[in-house]
C-alpha cells in the first residue's frame, strides 16, 4: 500500500513496512522533472482589443497546481511579476504591456478579486505609475457577486 503525503519539498511517497508496519519511504516511487529549457514568452495575436477570463490560481498555490519547472520558467520570463501574485496576473502584466507598447488598444479581465489584493498590487502599480507611457484604470468592480 502506497500513500502520498505533503512534505517540506513537495509530496513524499511512502509505503508501508511490512516488518514494522510503519509508514516509510517507497523506494521504487518516481516522480517526473519538468525543464522547460530556453522559455519565452509565448507570442499572442495581433489585437486591438484583448478581452477574457484567465485561469485563477492563487499565488501561494501555483506551484502545488502546476509542475515545478512550469513555474520556474513563467517566474523566470516574467521576472517584473512577484512570486507572490496570483497567476492571473501573468496575463495582466502582459496585456499591460502591450497596451503601454501601443499594440493593443485596451484590454479588459475577469480576475476576480485579484487586483486590489496586496500581492498583486505591484503588477497593478507598476503599470500605473510607469515613467513611459502609464495606463489608467477605466473600470473596474471589486467583489461582483
Amino acid at each position: 500500500m502506497t500513500t502520498a503525503i505533503p512534505s517540506p519539498s513537495g509530496t513524499a511517497t511512502l509505503k508501508e513496512n511490512l516488518v514494522t508496519g510503519k509508514q516509510v519511504p517507497d523506494e521504487t516511487a518516481r516522480r517526473s522533472i519538468h525543464s522547460y529549457v530556453g522559455a519565452k514568452q509565448a507570442k499572442w495575436p495581433e489585437a486591438e482589443f484583448i478581452v477574457g477570463n484567465p485561469p485563477f490560481i492563487g499565488g501561494k498555490d501555483i506551484r502545488s497546481e502546476q509542475p515545478g519547472g512550469y513555474v520556474d520558467a513563467l517566474r523566470k520570463v516574467y521576472s517584473d511579476v512577484p512570486d507572490s501574485a496570483d497567476f492571473v496576473m501573468y496575463w495582466w502584466q502582459r496585456a499591460a504591456v502591450l497596451a503601454r507598447e501601443g499594440k493593443v488598444r485596451r484590454f479588459g479581465f475577469i480576475t476576480t478579486n485579484s487586483l486590489p489584493q496586496v500581492f498583486n498590487r505591484k503588477v497593478v502599480a507598476q503599470n500605473l505609475n510607469a515613467p513611459k507611457n502609464p495606463l489608467s484604470l477605466l473600470f473596474a468592480i471589486p467583489d461582483h457577486p
